[in-house]
C-alpha cells in the first residue's frame, strides 16, 4: 500500500473518524495536492481500492458532498496495515 494512503488511514484512525464520525472526502484529497501527478494518480487508485474492494472506508452522501469514515468492522485489518 502507498505511504500516502497509509498516512490518511492513520490520520482518520487517530482522529476517531470511525463509523458515524465522518469527514468530507475533499479534506482527504486535499492532503495529496502537493504530490507529483503520477503519485497522486496512484494514490487515488489505491484510495478507490480501499473503498470498493477492501471496504475499509465507507462513503456517505452528506451536505451535498461525499463524506468518508473508517468501517468499524474492518478496524483490526486497518490497525495491522497502519502499524
Amino acid at each position: 500500500m502507498k505511504d500516502s494512503v497509509r498516512t490518511v488511514l492513520r490520520w482518520m484512525y487517530h482522529r476517531g473518524k470511525i463509523g458515524g464520525s465522518h469527514t468530507p472526502e475533499g479534506n482527504i484529497l486535499r492532503k495529496w495536492r502537493f504530490l507529483p501527478k503520477k503519485e497522486m494518480k496512484d494514490a487515488l487508485e489505491e484510495w478507490e481500492h480501499c473503498i470498493k474492494q477492501l471496504n475499509w472506508v465507507l462513503r456517505y452522501k452528506s451536505t451535498g458532498e461525499n463524506h468518508v469514515s473508517l468501517n468499524p468492522r474492518k478496524i483490526p485489518e486497518i490497525e495491522r496495515e497502519i502499524q
